[in-house]
């Protein structure tokens, strides 16, 4: 693909990705941010990374299989951006836990997407995700040497506080392949004569709208595409680690004791996931479980591990 066409490709997808991205974002900081944005051509890459300041925290991924993105993100904006997450204070320097953050972020920001705009050519697909810190250009160093890339400077407001991000997207460079040729060689090993393979139609598959425009973010038809979606609920008690020995000599009547105390909440999980706590209560003559207390995000990111 010519770069121009890469351009003109990029420009229309930010166009129309960009609302669902703010949003998911204010969604996730229970903040509304406020973004500036300037968008320029990049004839050198590595020439430019040579002005980002460090250390920074690098955030590289591929799209769709074509697309290569990185996101330079200063580290007082992830410090400041996790700290918005789990509603406290910001630390003085970037641990793994931030890093867990902004990858949390990332999945819900493209969950979004996926929910909001039509792709049928999976355009919007994620791969190859490489996050951490870096302390110079020369540590970019799978980045495609002298590659043009699309520039876009963004300037992000809130709570009287700036920060600058600065995502850089281009296109991954096209391999060599011999697809329309194959050598082929006899039991003894010798190559046989190189034969034209026949030219293969290659076409995307045809799938249904499922949620039409990016722009529409609050049509309930995208929401309705979730509904019937099962998700398995649990309870949990307790759990207690035994050894063979002392499991062959359970019998009935046998008790096991457990190391959560009497009247603790119990656990809820969504889909093998702690999501809540709760305690137990009795509703008709059946069990049922009152809610007392959901995960932070700090929490629900850490569950991540």
């Amino acid at each position: 693909m010519a770069f121009s066409d890469f351009k003109n490709n990029f420009l229309q997808h930010q166009q129309e990705l960009e609302p669902v991205v703010k949003n998911a974002l204010d969604q996730l900081l229970q903040k509304e941010l406020k973004l500036d944005k300037e968008v320029r051509e990049e004839p050198n890459l590595t020439e430019s990374l040579q002005n980002t300041g460090f250390p920074s925290v690098k955030l590289q991924f591929v799209t769709g299989g074509i697309t290569n993105h990185l996101i330079i993100l200063d580290t007082g904006f992830v410090t400041q951006f996790y700290a918005w997450m789990i509603a406290d204070e910001p630390s003085a320097e970037v641990t793994d836990e931030h890093l867990e953050g902004i990858k949390e972020a990332l999945d819900q920001v493209f969950g979004q997407i996926k929910i909001s705009v039509a792709d049928d050519q999976a355009n919007y697909t994620l791969s190859d995700v490489d996050l951490k810190i870096v302390n110079s250009a020369e540590e970019l160093t799978d980045l495609s040497a002298g590659a043009s890339a699309m520039h876009a400077m963004y300037s992000v407001f809130a709570d009287d506080k700036q920060f600058n991000v600065s995502c850089y997207s281009w296109p991954v460079p096209a391999t060599n392949n011999t697809t329309g040729q194959t050598a082929q060689r006899n039991e003894g090993g010798d190559d046989m004569e190189t034969s034209e393979m026949e030219p293969v139609t290659v076409q995307p598959a045809e799938f249904g709208n499922l949620s039409g425009s990016g722009s529409d973010l609050g049509s309930s038809r995208n929401v309705d595409m979730l509904l019937d979606v099962d998700l398995e609920v649990t309870v949990e008690l307790d759990r207690k680690s035994i050894m063979v020995s002392e499991l062959l000599k359970l019998g009935k009547g046998s008790i096991i004791e457990l190391e959560k105390s009497a009247g603790e909440p119990l656990d809820i999980l969504i889909n093998g996931r702690k999501f809540a706590e709760g305690e137990v209560v009795v509703i008709d003559d059946k069990f049922g479980i009152r809610l007392t207390q959901l995960l932070s995000p700090k929490e629900r990111i850490k569950s991540l591990g």
